[in-house]
């Protein structure tokens, strides 16, 4: 069975006054377009770095395979490595914007 999800949002104003935007989009890894919507994310800040958490290990291969710009994916399929990982990121990023 196949479930719509189209999702639009206006992000202009975003656009217009972000100088740098992290992205985390956690995911099952199931998208049927998963480089138009990192491609999406990337266009949403002059400056932007995203972070994808996978949540089903069978779809991380095939996630690590794509050439993703400024991207990194982690596999978090268990809700331990999840929270761990999400606390992890934000931490280093708050070090990051700080220095």
């Amino acid at each position: 069975m196949f479930t719509d999800k189209n999702l639009r949002v206006d992000m202009t104003k975003v656009r217009e006054n972000a100088q740098k935007i992290d992205n985390v989009l956690i995911t099952d890894g199931y998208l049927a377009n998963p480089e138009e919507v990192i491609t999406h994310l990337s266009q949403l800040g002059k400056i932007t770095r995203n972070f994808v958490f996978l949540t089903e290990r069978a779809k991380y291969d095939e996630w690590k395979k794509i050439n993703l710009h400024n991207t990194w994916v982690y596999l978090a399929d268990t809700s331990a490595s999840l929270t761990n990982l999400a606390v992890g990121l934000s931490r280093r990023l708050v070090t990051d914007t700080s220095s």
